[in-house]
C-alpha cells in the first residue's frame, strides 16, 4: 500500500510499455490506429498468449490508475531491435543463422511484413512520452514506418552479411498476422517523435557491434 500511496502523492508517472501484438489479426495493409478495435486469436493458438496478457496488462494499469490516481499511459512499441536482442527476434534470428552460415528459415510464404524500430528511436520517444502532461491517460503507438516483408528482410541480411546460407520455407502452426503498420500521427501530435533510423542502418549498426565485440 505505502509505493501506491506515495506515487500518486508524489504525483509520479507510470508508463506501460506495450506491443504491437495487441492489434491482433487485421487485413492486409491496415494502418494500425490507437482505437482500433483488437481482432485476438484464442488463447490456445500459439502466439496469442503474448498479446492477450499484454492487452489484460494495458487494462489493469489504466483501471489501478483510475481508482489510485496515478498518472500513468500505456505505449504500443513496434518490433524494437538493437544488438542486445536474443537470437529468437527475427532479425537477430536472420543475423545469427547467415553469419553461422547455416539455413534461415521462413514462415510459410514469406509475404507478412513488419515496421521495425531502431532502439534508439524507441527510447526517445518513450523519455518524451513519460515527459508529456498531455499524455497522461492515453495510448499511443512508437515504431516506425519502416516496413519489410520477411523474406526481404532475410535478403538483406544475407546479402550485408555476405552469407552463403540458404533461405527457406518451413510451415507454420500458429496464426499468420498478414502486416503490422502503426498510425504515428497521435504521437507526433504529442510529443513530435518520428523515427529517423532505417532498418538497413539498424543492421549495419548491429553487425559492427558485433565485429567489435
Amino acid at each position: 500500500m505505502a509505493p501506491k500511496l506515495s506515487a500518486s502523492r508524489r504525483g509520479a508517472r507510470l508508463l506501460f510499455a506495450s506491443t504491437s501484438a495487441i492489434y491482433g489479426n487485421l487485413q492486409p495493409g491496415a494502418i494500425l490506429h490507437e482505437n482500433d478495435k483488437q481482432l485476438l486469436g484464442s488463447s490456445g493458438v500459439s502466439g496469442w498468449d503474448y498479446a492477450l496478457s499484454k492487452l489484460a496488462c494495458e487494462e489493469l494499469t489504466f483501471g489501478y490508475s483510475r481508482k489510485h490516481h496515478l498518472r500513468s499511459s500505456s505505449v504500443r512499441l513496434f518490433n524494437v531491435i538493437d544488438a542486445r536482442q536474443s537470437d529468437r527476434q527475427v532479425v537477430g534470428a536472420f543475423l545469427s543463422l547467415a553469419q553461422q552460415g547455416r539455413s534461415s528459415t521462413v514462415h510459410g510464404d514469406g509475404a507478412q511484413s513488419l515496421c521495425f524500430t531502431d532502439v534508439s528511436d524507441a527510447v526517445e520517444g518513450l523519455v518524451r512520452r513519460a515527459d508529456c502532461d498531455d499524455a497522461i491517460g492515453e495510448v499511443v503507438n512508437i515504431g516506425s514506418r519502416n516496413e519489410f516483408t520477411v523474406n526481404r528482410l532475410a535478403e538483406h541480411v544475407k546479402a550485408v552479411t555476405a552469407s552463403d546460407s540458404i533461405i527457406e520455407s518451413v510451415a507454420h502452426d500458429y496464426d499468420m498476422v498478414p502486416s503490422r503498420v502503426p498510425c504515428l500521427s497521435k504521437v507526433r501530435q504529442l510529443i513530435g517523435y518520428a523515427a529517423v533510423h532505417g532498418v538497413e542502418d539498424s543492421i549495419r549498426e548491429i553487425i559492427d557491434l558485433d565485429h567489435s565485440n
